[in-house]
Order: structure tokens, then C-alpha cells, then sequence
């Protein structure tokens, strides 16, 4: 993660007024709805640059692009923590779904579809006046994800489900390949990954 900060060059984050030291973290558990009428409501949890460290926190002044990661099969994304202590001090915004945790068979399709809802939500928060994310999302997304999450990353890219902001780079940890049989069905990432 450190070697991809390197390379993206994220300038430091400078929340609420102070310079040069590394953003607090904010979180907010939300309800997304589903990211289309053919799949089920998505709660994400989303970690952001906040003024001060805590849940619902205000998100600091500045304009972050977002991290979308998708966690895998039958983990949590309370599992990758170790992504968003990493990222958002350095000025990011990360999403991560939470669906999989106890599913018994996954649908790779949707968690892809997830996984778009995710970031274009937040680009469309960031021009709602409404919304805490007003003005403070940059238009650039990433995505990464860990096994079932990066073979639907590597979907959700490879089909053109984003809307408002294709994701560039991709960064994949260990990801699902083929897929032979239940429990994941869906689109296989490698034949995505051609595309």
C-alpha cells in the first residue's frame, strides 16, 4: 500500500486547517440501496479525511479520491482495516461494501455492481450541496479488493458499470480467477481481465 501511495502521489492531507500532518479518520456505516432493481440493498462502510477522529465525524476540507474495496469471500470488511488506517490519513476516501461475511454463495455479478454503486454514490455526493461529502470527493477512483473482491473489481471495470468516473488503477490481492462452481457464479475475472 505504501509503494501505491508512492506512485499516485496523493499530496499530504491538511484537514480543518493544519498542515502537512495526517488526516484523522471519520466513518459512517450507511445503507446505499441497491444498485439496481435486480439486486439487493448494499450497507457499505466508508472511512474518510475527517477533522477529528470518530464515527459521523465532519470530513476535513479537500477534495479526496475514492478507494473502493471489495473484501473477500466470507470475511468482513472489518478484515482490511489495515487499508483504510493506511489510506485515509494520506488524504483518501475508502468504501468498502459489507455483504459477503456470511453469504453461502456469492453472485459475482452483483458484488461487481456493488462495488460501482459504491463510487458512483460518492461522486454524486460530492456534488450534492446535502450531502457531509459535499465538494470534498475528487474525481478519481481506484479499486482494489482481495480475492472474490478483486475478481468483481476487475468485473465491475471490465463491463463498464461505472457511471460518473471510470476507476484507474486496479489493484488486486490475491485475486479470484476462474470460477468453476457454486458457491461464486457470475462473470469469471479472468475473462474480464482480457477485456
Amino acid at each position: 500500500i505504501s509503494e501505491i501511495h508512492e506512485e499516485v502521489s496523493q499530496p499530504p492531507c491538511a484537514p480543518c486547517g493544519t498542515v502537512g500532518s495526517p488526516c484523522p479518520i471519520g466513518s459512517r456505516y450507511l445503507d446505499l440501496g441497491p444498485p439496481s432493481d435486480e439486486f439487493s440493498d448494499l450497507s457499505a462502510a466508508i472511512y474518510y479525511p475527517a477533522c477529528e477522529e470518530g464515527e459521523d465525524a465532519a470530513v476535513a476540507a479537500g477534495s479526496f479520491p475514492v478507494v473502493v474495496f471489495g473484501h473477500g469471500y466470507q470475511q468482513s470488511f472489518g478484515d482490511y482495516r489495515y487499508v483504510w488506517e493506511a489510506l485515509v490519513p494520506r488524504g483518501y476516501i475508502v468504501a468498502l461494501p459489507d455483504k459477503l461475511n456470511e453469504a453461502t454463495t456469492v453472485d459475482i455479478n452483483e458484488y461487481a455492481a456493488d462495488m460501482a454503486h459504491m463510487a458512483d454514490t460518492l461522486q454524486l455526493w460530492g456534488k450534492d450541496e446535502g450531502s457531509p461529502f459535499f465538494e470534498r470527493v475528487a474525481p478519481a477512483v481506484a479499486v482494489m479488493g482481495h480475492s472474490t473482491g478483486s475478481g468483481a473489481g476487475i468485473d465491475a471495470v471490465a463491463t463498464g458499470l461505472f457511471e460518473e468516473v471510470l476507476p484507474s488503477p486496479i489493484v488486486s490481492l490475491a485475486p479470484l480467477g476462474h470460477i468453476d462452481s457454486i458457491p461464486i457464479n457470475g462473470l469469471s475475472p479472468i475473462e474480464a481481465a482480457a477485456k
